[in-house]
């Protein structure tokens, strides 16, 4: 899914069949924020390269997201799937 605004999910939840987070790419295509908060839950993988990405709350993220800056708070999750290693972010894990 390509996007040019800002994308907030929050106390609903994006699911996939069987949960896996190569069943949904979401592709941000400005530099507008990328929020996951309340008890969201988030299974895909996210490539935001301009957005500043917060993950709040009880919020979750399972799979993969890269973008400019990332925010975590309060109870929040990242659970990386290496299933996704390659493609566009292939040999980037974390930056700082």
């Amino acid at each position: 899914m390509y996007v040019t605004g800002s994308v907030n999910i929050s106390a609903a939840s994006v699911s996939t069949y069987a949960n896996v987070p190569a069943n949904f790419r979401l592709f941000v295509c400005s530099s507008s924020n990328v929020v996951i908060s309340g008890s969201a839950v988030f299974y895909g993988d996210v490539y935001a390269p301009e957005s500043a990405a917060t993950i709040s709350g009880s919020g979750a993220l399972a799979g993969r997201i890269v973008a400019l800056s990332l925010t975590e708070s309060g109870g929040s999750k990242l659970y990386y799937d290496q299933s996704l290693m390659g493609g566009y972010a292939s040999g980037v894990l974390l930056a700082q």
